[in-house]
């Protein structure tokens, strides 16, 4: 499920938790997301100036809860690296 608009960062504490951290500079703590794509898979930007383009996940990161994406901007293609929620399966 997508955070929310003040979210100023995520990291993994060392329990395994996924800390955020707010702009209000207090932290919530929650699950880490599970991967759910694979690479190679097509995937659509939700959030950022990627917004609505749709890309190839080329690597996963799952300790980090990061996937680097492939994306076609002004026709050139272009290596993104995003965190899980903001991106869909395409």
């Amino acid at each position: 499920d997508p955070l929310p608009d003040y979210l100023i960062g995520t990291f993994k504490h060392a329990d395994g938790r996924r800390a955020v951290m707010l702009n209000n500079y207090r932290f919530a703590y929650t699950a880490w997301p599970t991967v759910e794509f694979d690479v190679g898979e097509t995937v659509k930007s939700n959030h950022g100036a990627c917004e609505g383009n749709n890309g190839i996940g080329e690597e996963i990161d799952p300790d980090k809860g990061r996937l680097k994406v492939t994306v076609n901007i002004f026709g050139r293609d272009t290596p993104v690296d995003v965190e899980y929620w903001e991106v869909d399966k395409g």
